[in-house]
């Protein structure tokens, strides 16, 4: 699909991050980080790729100063996230949203093709654990884990079931963007 952005999506725990780290390392997507003044969690101190942290005052005025193509605070947190306009790219231009965000999505980019990352709950769970999340900040998390995928199948057009290496998943995704976006 010339001109259409591609959005990932899935609960947390499923293999979005690694997936989109490795395709970025390979020069296949461009990803446009959404921008956040909730504290970074341990295995993001040295930064991410798919979020810009800012304290709360440099987010509020980025926001103020319009940056932002929409600002939402998700699943009830105290926390904000900003969806800027897309940079130019050579690689396929690419965000990451929760599923619940698809009709922002939508809204602002009415041709996008939408790869959900899905996997078994206590593989998430276990995900989770090993890049040091403590067990008592996995509530939330994971508690609408399947809810969550479920909505994600209603805007998802091609799913990926991560349940083996990254290298299988990056390689299906690759393929699948093959097919997609030429």
């Amino acid at each position: 699909m010339k001109g259409a952005v591609l959005v990932f999506i899935g609960p947390s725990g499923t293999g979005k991050s690694a997936l989109v780290r490795e395709l970025i390392r390979d020069g296949v997507i461009d990803l446009n980080p959404s921008w956040t003044d909730r504290p970074r969690r341990t295995h993001e101190l040295n930064g991410i790729p798919e979020h810009r942290f800012v304290n709360t005052e440099e987010f509020s005025r980025l926001q103020g100063e319009g940056f932002f193509l929409e600002v939402v605070q998700p699943f009830g947190l105290p926390y904000r996230y900003g969806l800027p306009p897309l940079t130019q790219s050579e690689g396929v231009p690419t965000i990451m949203v929760r599923a619940p965000m698809m009709d922002l999505v939508a809204k602002h980019f009415p041709m996008h093709r939408t790869y959900q990352i899905e996997c078994e709950l206590a593989r998430a769970h276990a995900r989770l654990l090993e890049r040091g999340e403590e067990e008592s900040e996995l509530g939330t998390r994971l508690a609408e884990f399947e809810a969550e995928a479920r909505f994600g199948r209603l805007h998802a057009d091609r799913i990926f079931l991560n349940d083996g290496s990254i290298e299988e998943l990056v390689k299906q995704v690759r393929a699948a963007l093959r097919e997609d976006f030429g």
